[in-house]
């Protein structure tokens, strides 16, 4: 006897809510062309390989004479980073995006956003963006987006606003 295909659907699912996920299945998007600070208009960046986000804090020397000749530390000022990378593809209003914020030195909104829906937001200037146009290889974008400001905790998207020519 054969499955039919509603049959098929019937299947048990994993009750449990706590399940990773793919590193690919999360996705960097730039606020613009059309959007504001208040009301963005989130843009994907096309042919995304990478976007790991590095949190980092500085460290304060508190050492003191009593110390008992340990050093003793204080957390300072928090930052963080985006290493993106990505395939160079024509006509991405995201990738174009990235330049035009290296070229001008003008600080861009950004958004991760994971496939259970949850993102976070922060602005950032691009302090880094390499095309790697190699004979042997596809042609690749290799960017440092460093953060300016918090970088938000993870919040619920209720949409997910999109617009250009992003590709996965």
């Amino acid at each position: 006897m054969a499955l039919t295909e509603e049959q098929l659907k019937t299947l048990p699912t994993d009750p449990s809510l706590t399940q990773a996920f793919a590193g690919k299945d999360v996705l960097l998007y730039v606020n613009g062309p059309s959007g504001t600070a208040a009301k963005p208009v989130w843009t994907m960046v096309g042919a995304q390989k990478e976007a790991s986000t590095k949190n980092s804090a500085d460290i304060i020397d508190a050492t003191h004479k009593t110390s008992g000749g340990w050093a003793s530390q204080l957390a300072g000022p928090r930052k963080w980073s985006i290493s993106f990378s990505a395939l160079q593809v024509m006509n991405d209003d995201g990738q174009d995006i990235l330049d035009y914020a290296y070229r001008k030195s003008i600080k861009i909104q950004v958004k991760l956003a994971r496939p259970d829906k949850k993102y976070r937001t922060g602005w950032c200037y691009v302090t880094e963006y390499n095309e790697g146009n190699a004979a042997t290889d596809a042609a690749t974008i290799i960017a440092t987006l460093t953060g300016d400001g918090e970088l938000s905790a993870y919040q619920a998207d209720s949409t997910t606003t999109s617009s250009g020519s992003g590709t996965h």
